[in-house]
């Protein structure tokens, strides 16, 4: 990371007034209260521990390796903004980064640290993770659907790569999304709809199900130790491989004889 100047709110406007390209600047001092941006592009760029970005607009805005110490996000719409190579975790405090009622449609984020943070009551329809750190994660309240003419279209979410280990994802509805490559051991899943989802070639071992509805769901070829169907909600034409058969009969208290 570039070694960083200093910038304040009017520092900020006055050098938006001949660049959107913004490279290696300490953004602690700037009051970042509904400050609204299009398509501007962040590198190498810190934010204070902590940090509280409120009603904040970002859109199709770009953060390339950029500091984000467990920064409070409230209200904020980030449709379509791009998170590359970012840290949320803050390991002094050893906390993450908190999404408060957060507009994220088609939001990404791409090798980022966004472990031990939070999602509460934010919009993730379209979004995207792909080789992120994101164990650990409640998510509470989020949508990941769109809504046209009062009615649920196909969820969008796709989550590529990542480690969501210990994550909270219960009672939520994720319908039709899709987790590939996903290590999701010991997840909390309880209480949430995975209909017609795909899980390709996930880990989710000893995963919580309880009451999750599986129905029409995709799990071949995702590790499935531990995986009791006995305490999940539905599970009527769930995929899965045939070497995860016995995994799942052991979890259910059945011996599989051939």
């Amino acid at each position: 990371m570039s070694e960083s100047f200093v910038l304040d709110n009017e520092k900020l406007q006055e050098l938006l007034k001949t660049t959107t390209h913004i490279k290696g600047a300490d953004l602690s001092a700037v009051e970042m209260d509904q400050l609204q941006l299009e398509a501007v592009e962040f590198e190498d760029c810190t934010f204070a521990p902590a940090q509280q970005l409120s009603a904040v607009q970002l859109l199709d805005c770009q953060f390339e390796n950029c500091v984000f110490p467990a920064v409070v996000f409230a209200s904020c719409d980030l449709t379509g903004t791009q998170f590359n190579n970012c840290r949320f975790y803050d390991p002094q405090s050893k906390q993450g980064s908190k999404f408060r009622f957060c507009d994220l449609k088609e939001t990404s984020f791409k090798n980022c640290d966004l472990q031990i943070g939070t999602m509460h009551g934010c919009t993730l329809c379209a979004a995207h993770f792909e080789e992120s750190k994101m164990q650990g994660i409640t998510w509470k309240d989020c949508q990941f659907s769109r809504v046209f003419a009062g009615k649920a279209s196909l969820n969008e979410l796709t989550v590529t790569n990542c480690d969501m280990r210990f994550s909270n994802l219960a009672n939520h509805n994720l319908n039709s999304c899709e987790f590939r490559n996903c290590d999701m051991k010991e997840a909390d899943l309880s209480g949430s709809s995975f209909h017609e989802a795909c899980f390709t070639a996930c880990v989710l071992d000893f995963a919580d199900i309880q009451n999750a509805d599986f129905t029409l769901a995709d799990l071949t070829k995702s590790s499935l130790a531990g995986f009791n169907l006995n305490a999940s909600k539905a599970y009527r034409n769930m995929r899965i491989s045939q070497k995860a058969q016995s995994d799942i009969l052991n979890a259910m208290g059945l011996k599989l004889v051939r």
